[in-house]
């Protein structure tokens, strides 16, 4: 049986460190669709993008954060922490996206590759020392010239909240 170590009411075995709570977190059902996906010269329908499109999980999505804090400027990273060291707490909670994929594909179908339209992620948000989380909605018009994928324009949308949370001066 392992030894335990007490203190101040904690107590768990020696060598082991306590969990902690996960940072950046992807709450949303990524199965579940977010939105309409059309294709071709005139958007046809072609379907849905769901939530696993953007991200594939939890993982990924702290990655994502950790890059994405990583590349902000240098006044920035001390408004909001390094991706190693972060003092912000942030949670995907939903989309919500009207998309084209205009560049022909197979069957004259599209291609994800080359997305256009608009989307909205809303996220959650607090900075060490915070009690309450705060509710951010990113909403991003995308035009197909600029050849987004999903995950692109989800890092977009991730970069202009990391503006925002390090503006809020909270």
């Amino acid at each position: 049986m392992p030894m335990l170590v007490t203190c101040a009411m904690l107590s768990w075995p020696i060598g082991a460190v306590p969990a902690q709570q996960p940072r950046f977190t992807a709450d949303l059902q990524l199965k579940r669709s977010v939105g309409r996906l059309r294709a071709g010269q005139f958007c046809l329908p072609k379907g849905s993008i769901s939530g696993a499109d953007f991200i594939s999980d939890t993982p990924q999505f702290d990655l994502l954060m950790r890059q994405t804090l990583d590349a902000q400027p240098p006044t920035d990273q001390i408004l909001l922490g390094s991706g190693s060291a972060p003092k912000i707490e942030v949670h995907f909670k939903s989309a919500e996206v009207k998309l084209c994929a205009k560049s022909w594909g197979m069957f004259g179908m599209g291609d994800t590759k080359s997305l256009s339209g608009k989307a909205a992620f809303t996220f959650t948000w607090k900075k060490d020392g915070q009690k309450a989380l705060a509710v951010e909605t990113i909403a991003l018009e995308v035009n197909g010239k600029e050849r987004l994928t999903a995950p692109a324009i989800l890092r977009r949308a991730v970069n202009v909240l990391c503006g925002r949370i390090a503006a809020s001066g909270q």
